[in-house]
């Protein structure tokens, strides 16, 4: 028995000397990509920055390594998106980890400032209007209800520019006026683009500003902010499981009665669903594209390699956005 209790005392101390070992080194740590592409883009060659997330990988349900571990209480800065998205952050920080300066952004990005939109949203195939719940709002058994993709609604992405500059510049003020001339520039960027899509919708008649979205519910901010319609495929904030054969049906009639000739469907998944929509219309003589809807939740291995950022995605939403709803576009 000591000889066993011995051997496994020994192989759980390589483990860990091992994790300790590969386990990289950053001064900010960031959970998900939004994050990351803003603090990286503040800080230039200045700092390194590491994301907890690897390209590829889905973010609803992560579990860190024992490498994520050790490299975030390494960090001067872990940013993670909320409790609900990472249930984990909290308990991965160390009780002798003093100097780690963790930050929920959820408790500082201004929810309450978009809440008010979202009776304009309908965001599943339900019959039923759903909402996003208000961030920490809520028992635990309530959060698989409540929705932490705030970070679509580009005028919260303002929000998390200021805010992670902030916390930069906390770690060192010595640079702080080079990172606060880079926030200020994508701050400026972003509202470009939502001063552009604003514009864009004040041609289309609201009851006209409809999606349809093979995917789970993860726009909702985004919609709320334009006064969209999004209806989705599921009801479920993450994606967990397939969708039932009688929501595919429905979104199928629903597309069919709409008019509407493009399906959305989300980052790092299988359009197979959206594909099966398709064939099932085109045997219906009904045409429809299929076009990608980002919710950034994390980026693909070559998007990583080709550094796309959160503007450059949210463009290509526009982009497709607008052949979407083009036609039902007032003439100016």
């Amino acid at each position: 028995m000591k000889k066993f209790l011995l051997l496994s005392l020994l192989v759980l101390t390589i483990v860990t000397l091992s994790a300790c070992q590969t386990a990289p080194t950053y001064d900010i740590v960031t959970t998900n990509y939004v994050q990351y592409d803003f603090a990286r883009t503040i800080v230039g060659d200045k700092l390194r920055v590491g994301m907890v997330l690897k390209p590829g990988v889905e973010a609803h349900g992560y579990e860190p390594t024992p490498q994520n571990i050790i490299t975030i209480n390494k960090a001067k800065l872990f940013f993670y998106t909320s409790d609900i998205m990472e249930p984990w952050a909290k308990s991965s920080i160390e009780t002798s980890n003093t100097l780690t300066i963790v930050v929920d952004m959820s408790t500082l990005v201004d929810v309450e400032a978009i809440d008010h939109h979202h009776d304009h949203e309908e965001v599943s195939t339900s019959s039923s209007s759903m909402k996003p719940t208000k961030l920490g709002v809520g028992d635990d058994d309530d959060h698989h209800d409540t929705d932490p993709h705030y970070w679509v609604d580009l005028i919260v992405a303002m929000q998390m520019v200021d805010i992670i500059l902030e916390k930069i510049i906390s770690i060192d003020p010595d640079n702080a006026a080079f990172y606060t001339q880079n926030a200020e520039e994508l701050h400026h960027e972003i509202e470009e683009l939502h001063e552009e899509i604003e514009h864009y919708f004040e041609h289309i008649d609201e009851s006209n500003r409809v999606i349809f979205h093979a995917g789970h519910v993860n726009l909702a901010y985004f919609a709320a902010r334009y006064h969209m319609s999004v209806v989705s495929l599921t009801e479920e904030y993450a994606p967990d499981g397939q969708p039932t054969a009688p929501q595919i049906i429905q979104m199928i009639t629903r597309i069919e009665q709409s008019g509407h000739q493009v399906l959305f469907f989300e980052e790092l998944s299988n359009p197979q669903v959206a594909q099966t929509i398709k064939t099932e219309l085109a045997s219906r003589n009904y045409t429809i594209t299929l076009l990608l809807f980002h919710g950034l939740h994390n980026v693909s291995q070559a998007e990583f390699n080709a550094k796309v950022t959160y503007l450059s995605i949210m463009n290509q939403n526009f982009t497709n956005l607008k052949i979407a709803l083009d036609p039902y576009k007032a003439v100016e």
